[in-house]
């Protein structure tokens, strides 16, 4: 889930549908670092972070690393 989108922002994106699927793992990725997306208020605290721009290799790293339930590293 991007932090930035257009007419919702990601983290308001994340709530809903977290809302309606609890289970559901979500990876948010910003072209902001984790540390600047958390200190505007945008990136929730706990949340698996991965910043742009990324390469196949490290989303497939981090979509692996959520679905196990890992704490994310900021790349």
């Amino acid at each position: 889930m991007d932090l930035v989108l257009p007419g919702l922002e990601g983290r308001e994106a994340a709530t809903l549908l977290l809302a309606k699927a609890p289970a559901l793992r979500v990876l948010f990725m910003s072209g902001y670092t984790s540390q600047e997306s958390t200190q505007m208020g945008g990136l929730p605290e706990g949340h698996a972070f991965i910043r742009k721009p990324f390469g196949v290799p490290e989303l497939v790293n981090a979509v692996e690393s959520v679905l196990r339930g890992d704490e994310a590293d900021e790349p």
